[in-house]
């Protein structure tokens, strides 16, 4: 199912989430909860939900409209449709709401009343669009690692336990040599990779002392930290703060020669994801950070 931002003002609070609610009832997930209260750096924090969201639900009343931030959503989810391809899916809600020319070339659902019917209604067809919309659109991964082939067995040990600490599909990550991660056949790799770093929740770089050496790595490293997409920068076989290159190296490293640094990424990764973390697995998971802490150190 999708991954939804809500666009609405807070006067609207109690009709957005009645549309959560349900829509959350047919599987979807909301980056950003409707009942959350903001907090620490709020403005951060809402830029990122829209991002790493799939779809976007203008909840367009006098309210919203009259909602500096509702408009902006809106422009910013513009420019995720032309890069992505981000369903945008407006709501008219009141009287005398009419389509606005910043979204009229989008198809808009008018709700009819805040009743319990009504509610249903628009949920059923928005849910029905995005069960019909491009599952290629909706698949991007939300955790892509960059990292070079011929440190596969490194990768390898990282996915062991993200799979141990998380509750993850072949869909959430993408990681080139690490079967079932790996591109599907046919695509081109270049298009597909930067649409799916300019999408993820989280980008994570392999670096080794010779990573500079691959120019794919540095590039995708560079196009994550354009979108402002959280990167975390991991450190293997010897590699220093010295080998992150610019302008990661202004952001703390973890090194994953070390087994509380594996751990700590879990929970780095667990804050900045929507990734769902398993329950009852710690011995699990300190197993697997052990193994990847050894295999890291393999020179």
């Amino acid at each position: 199912m999708a991954k939804i931002y809500l666009a609405h003002s807070l006067r609207d609070a109690d009709l957005a989430k009645e549309i959560e609610l349900r829509l959350q009832s047919k599987g979807h997930r909301f980056t950003y909860a409707v009942s959350t209260q903001p907090f620490g750096n709020w403005r951060k924090k809402l830029a990122d939900a829209l991002r790493s969201a799939d779809v976007i639900i203008p909840l367009l009343t006098q309210n919203g409209l009259q909602s500096s931030f509702v408009v902006s959503e809106i422009g910013a989810a513009r420019v995720y449709d032309e890069l992505r391809g981000m369903l945008i899916t407006p709501i008219i809600f009141g009287e005398n709401v009419n389509i606005p020319s910043f979204i009229d070339d989008y198809h808009c659902f008018f709700l009819r009343s805040s009743g319990a019917g009504d509610i249903d209604v628009i949920v059923n067809q928005i849910h029905t669009v995005i069960s019909q919309y491009s599952d290629e659109m909706l698949k991007n991964p939300r955790i892509f690692i960059s990292h070079r082939h011929k440190d596969v067995k490194i990768a390898e040990a990282l996915l062991n336990l993200l799979e141990s600490a998380f509750h993850i599909e072949k869909i959430d990550i993408r990681c080139t040599s690490v079967q079932p991660y790996t591109l599907p056949s046919g695509e081109k790799t270049s298009e597909k990779l930067r649409t799916e770093i300019s999408s993820a929740e989280v980008v994570i770089g392999l670096l080794t002392p010779d990573t500079r050496e691959s120019n794919y790595v540095i590039a995708e490293l560079g196009a994550a930290w354009g979108c402002n997409i959280p990167t975390f920068p991991l450190l293997a076989r010897g590699a220093t703060y010295e080998h992150v290159p610019e302008p990661l190296n202004e952001r703390h490293s973890l090194s994953l020669q070390k087994e509380s640094d594996c751990l700590q990424l879990i929970d780095d990764i667990a804050r900045e994801s929507s990734l769902t973390r398993r329950t009852e697995v710690s011995g699990r998971v300190t197993r697997d950070a052990k193994n990847l802490s050894e295999i890291a150190n393999e020179l």
